[in-house]
Order: structure tokens, then sequence, then C-alpha cells
């Protein structure tokens, strides 16, 4: 059986609702960030119009996917559990708490761990003399990406290994297979 048509509608509903607040909270961050940006780094303010458009413009983006898919996992996850009432058990946590964690949370354990690599590679060549800004800017890119490639593979490897862990599916929810028919 498919989800209801109120079903559905529930759903995009907080997914509009989460991205849109993402995206005012990312308006708000990445705004805020070219005001106060060139007190801390002259270099931001010679940025192009342009460049300053897309720099709002990817904090406006990354705010509203970031948000909108945490808002639609919320409500999926309400939604579940009022079907799945019967099968929850009042058990301590278990030791899988933290793969659990990570799972929920690995767009934001990604973006932060790349933000980390660009903050410490950035000051680690800050002390390079030979170099020009936009050779650190590089470096420190290059090294931000490969920082981030470990951790995205460390958090889908996390996220497979929970895939083993079987899943409470109501058959409300669960397609059938042209076979079961």
């Amino acid at each position: 059986m498919s989800p209801s048509q109120q079903q559905l509608d529930g759903y995009q509903d907080a997914a509009v609702k989460g991205a849109l607040t993402g995206g005012l909270v990312g308006l708000a961050v990445g705004g805020a960030s070219l005001l106060v940006g060139p007190r801390f780094a002259p270099k931001l303010q010679l940025l192009s119009t342009p460049l300053k458009a897309y720099w709002v413009g990817s904090a406006v983006a990354a705010g509203a996917v970031v948000n909108g898919e945490r808002a639609y996992q919320a409500y999926d996850k309400t939604v579940r559990s009022g079907a799945a009432v019967s099968q929850q058990t009042a058990e301590p946590e278990e030791a899988g708490s933290l793969s659990r964690f990570v799972a929920e949370h690995r767009y934001g354990i990604i973006g932060a761990t790349w933000v980390a690599g660009m903050t410490i590679s950035g000051l680690y060549l800050s002390r390079q003399k030979y170099m020009t800004f936009s050779q650190k800017l590089v470096q420190a890119r290059m090294y931000a990406q490969a920082i981030t490639i470990i951790a995205l593979t460390a958090t889908a490897g996390v996220s497979m290994a929970n895939k083993n862990e079987p899943r409470a599916i109501p058959d409300a929810y669960r397609e059938k297979r042209p076979w079961e028919m």
C-alpha cells in the first residue's frame, strides 16, 4: 500500500518549511560573513559583485538543502514511529548509539570536517613565505578535500554498517515487488 496524498503533502510541507528556514539562516550567515568578514580578511572586500552573490547564494543553497532534508527526515521519523508504536521497546541505549548518531548527522559531520580542514590547513599554510595567496588557497582546498573525502568514506562506512540492522518498516510503507502480488 502506498502512502496517502495527505501523507505525501505532509512530507512536502515539512521539507519546504525546513528548506525555507535553512535558506533564511544561510542568507543571514552569508550576508553577515560579507559584512563582518573584511575586518578579518581584507581581501574579501576585493571580491567582485558576482562572486559576492555566489558566496551568499552558496550559503543559501547549502542551508536550504541540509535543513530541508533534516525536516523531511524528522517528519518521516514521526510518521514511522506513530505507525510502529507497537514495535518500540523501552531498552537502554545500545552500544551502536555512536554509529546511529554518525548516520543521522553525516552531512553536519562532513561539513564541519571540511571547515576544520580549510581552517587548519589555511593556518598552516599562512606561515609559508614563498607562496602567493592563490597558491595557499589552492593548497588549503586540496588538503581540506582530502580530509573531507576521508570523512565521507568513513560516514558512508558507518551508514552501511547500520544497514545490517533490521529496520521496522510497516507493511503500509513497503512497496510490493512484482512476485509478491
